[in-house]
């Protein structure tokens, strides 16, 4: 049964530009939303978890990171981010900015930028059998919007539209 479970998940990653706003929103909120699928548990309209019990996706073998393509490595998460994590349940204060490599993209079984800039910027820069790696997060083809420096309210809108993509993505990944 480990080996199965260990076998079931995926290596996703995620990246936008500077690996503090919205790539590490999108690492925590997709990690949130398969421990509550993986759990069976239901999910708000907006994403979040109804229910306490959650699986450690890292069971099922799934496991989650970010990148960002021109990061400072070592950056730490904005705070708008950080803030609006918690409504989701995710804590990303340890989180760290890592700039996108191709080691770090060579462990993963697909990586999502935010934006079509992100897509063309990671797979212009990977030797061609990795590039079908390299998707867009949002399926129907949108940016993720930036909110840098922005209020609160930007923040928030960026984590729903991160959410709608992960959820729209959930049936692919489990």
């Amino acid at each position: 049964l480990a080996d199965l479970r260990g076998a079931a998940g995926l290596r996703i990653g995620f990246t936008c530009t500077g690996n503090t706003c919205r790539s590490p929103l999108a690492e925590g909120i997709a990690r949130r939303l398969v421990a509550s699928a993986l759990a069976g548990g239901p999910r708000t309209s907006d994403g979040a978890a109804r229910t306490k019990v959650l699986c450690d996706p890292a069971d099922f073998g799934f496991e989650f990171s970010s990148m960002g393509v021109a990061a400072s490595p070592g950056s730490p998460v904005s705070e708008g981010s950080l803030a609006v994590a918690k409504d989701f349940g995710v804590n990303l204060a340890g989180h760290t900015a890592s700039r996108a490599s191709l080691w770090a993209i060579e462990e993963l079984d697909v990586i999502y930028g935010l934006t079509h800039s992100h897509v063309a910027s990671l797979a212009g820069a990977l030797p061609p059998e990795l590039q079908d790696r390299v998707q867009l997060l949002d399926p129907s083809g949108r940016d993720i919007s930036d909110p840098i420096g922005g209020p609160l309210g930007v923040y928030r809108d960026t984590a729903r539209q991160i959410v709608a993509c992960i959820e729209a993505r959930l049936a692919d990944w489990i």
